[in-house]
Order: structure tokens, then sequence, then C-alpha cells
């Protein structure tokens, strides 16, 4: 509920730095300001006018607990186009993902203990007119995952070890599950401000990027990224993520893409409740120098968390 008032406080704040001219009548009160003021007068809602136009923001992250449980969904799209001489090709994929989580053990603030239930998890990819399905082995399941130790299981609710391809498939999903979010940490009680780049955040995020996309294949290289701190609303920091980044091995060599994010993180415990990527995709300029082809895509993605 605090969204709208936040937004109209910052109107009205950056309409006081204009001075009446000689002779002119002040305006009367908006019903903006008036309403502020009456607001003002009630015990704590002063402090949280102010911190609504603010230009610092402090996230304090609440450390799970055992019992939580969240919905996640996810979509995606990556579109590709390749020149090579004459010869045109064409790639899209899309991708959609819906499921629960409930944490069953803490280690301080990692989860070591999770169950997940997923009601879809969708890919097909559509290369010359023909659309592949990938087929879907978590819709419809229920899967603990745990970590002992830096290794993680995988098991059905009664106990049966997951193996094969589902269990690669979900292992993918959670490629950082029972690690540190150094993410959190570099954020954590921090009084962060407007605009005012965050080395240690913007570190934080090349290395867990890294370790959720690169798997060793494809050698990432994170170029650059910058993390600033855009805007309150409301409850929420909202944070842009611009990443550059391009692959050194393999079949996708010299592939370059350049992403922005807008992360949405709940102030009062520092949890990311929705994320909007998009992006391009294209050669790396070494590349582009020493080859024939082109290449021109897009990439989108959303994922959006709620408490149950």
């Amino acid at each position: 509920m605090w969204l709208p008032l936040s937004l109209a406080l910052t109107m009205f704040a950056a309409g006081c730095g204009k001075k009446d001219a000689p002779g002119e009548a002040a305006p009367a009160a908006s019903g903006a300001a008036s309403g502020a003021a009456s607001a003002a007068a009630a015990p704590g809602v002063l402090d949280r006018l102010k911190d609504a136009v603010s230009s610092e923001v402090t996230l304090q992250h609440k450390a799970p607990a055992v019992g939580d449980k969240r919905k996640v969904e996810e979509t995606g799209e990556t579109t590709m186009q390749m020149m090579m001489g004459k010869q045109e090709m064409k790639f899209t994929e899309k991708t959609a993902a819906k499921r629960t989580e409930e944490v069953l053990a803490v280690d301080g603030s990692t989860v070591t203990k999770l169950k997940v239930t997923y009601e879809l998890n969708s890919k097909e990819s559509i290369d010359d007119k023909k659309t592949r399905k990938t087929p879907d082995l978590l819709s419809g399941k229920t899967f603990i995952l745990e970590a002992v130790k830096g290794q993680v299981t995988v098991t059905q609710e009664g106990g049966k070890p997951v193996v094969g391809p589902a269990k690669t498939a979900l292992l993918k999903e959670f490629k950082t599950f029972g690690q540190p979010d150094k993410i959190q940490a570099a954020i954590n009680g921090r009084k962060l401000k407007m605009n005012e780049p965050i080395p240690e955040l913007s570190a934080a995020f090349d290395e867990q990027m890294k370790a959720t996309m690169d798997d060793g294949r494809g050698g990432l290289v994170m170029d650059s990224s910058r993390i600033l701190l855009k805007r309150k609303d409301g409850d929420f920091a909202i944070f842009e993520a611009v990443v550059n980044a391009h692959l050194t091995k393999g079949m996708m060599r010299g592939v370059a893409f350049q992403t922005t994010s807008e992360l949405a993180v709940h102030v009062t415990d520092a949890r990311q409740i929705k994320t909007t990527t998009r992006g391009t995709i294209g050669l790396s300029p070494e590349e582009k120098a020493k080859s024939k082809a082109s290449l021109d895509g897009t990439i989108q993605q959303q994922s959006v968390s709620s408490a149950l």
C-alpha cells in the first residue's frame, strides 16, 4: 500500500525546490501534501514517509526458517539469427517453469534441505520452422534436495534416490544449492546510496553468475558488470544489473552477450522478489574481426517469487 504514497511523495519533493515568483500567491496545498501532513501526525508514520523519499536504503537480510514456503514462476525466450555467406539460420528457445519450494533445514543463513514440487518445467526450440520439445522430467513430481559437506543428494519424498536425467536436470536448476549467498552477504546491513557503484556486490554477482551459468565447456568470461541501486518503490529496493560476458570455448566460442536486469529486493529481509532481464547476443570484437559470419540475438527472462 506504500507504493502509490511513495511515488506521490517523490513527485511532491521534486516540486518543493521551485520558488514562487515575486508577487505570486503561494499555491494551495495539494491533496498529496495535505494528506502527508495529516499522516505525519501519527506516531511512527513520519519515519516511514522520510524513508520513502530517502536517497539511501539499508537492507537487512532475514535468515530462512524451517517451514518457509514460496512459489516461483519463470519464463525465458532466446532468439538467434546467424548469417554465413548467403545462408541464414534462425533459432528460438522458450522455457517456462512453475514450482513451489519448502525449507526443511537450514545452517545459519543457508538452506541445506529443500522440498521442491514442480508444476511445470518445459523447454522447446524452434529451428528452421521445426519445433522440438525437450522431455519434461520434473513436472508433477516432488524432490528433496539435501546438502551435506558440499555434496548434494536428491531423493523422492519416500527417500528413494533420484538418478539419471531427472537428477541432472534438477541439479542444473539448483547449481549453487547449499552454498552461502555471496550477493546477500555483500549487501546485508549496508547503507546503499542511489546510483553509487557497489564493487563488492558486482564482484559477488559475477562470481555467482559464473557459477550458475558456466559448466566449464563454454569458458564463460565476465568482462564487466555494474550493479546500482536505482530507486525505492515502497518496501522494495530496485537494483539495475548490467552484465557483459563472452564465451571462449566450444561451439559457442566468440559469442558475446550484454544483459540489463531489474531486480526487486524486499528491504526488510533482502529477498529477491522479481527479476526481469533483457539483452542482446552477438559476436565479440575479436571474433567479428576474423569471422565471415554474423550473429544477432535477443534474451528475455523473468522470475517472480511469492511467499505461501
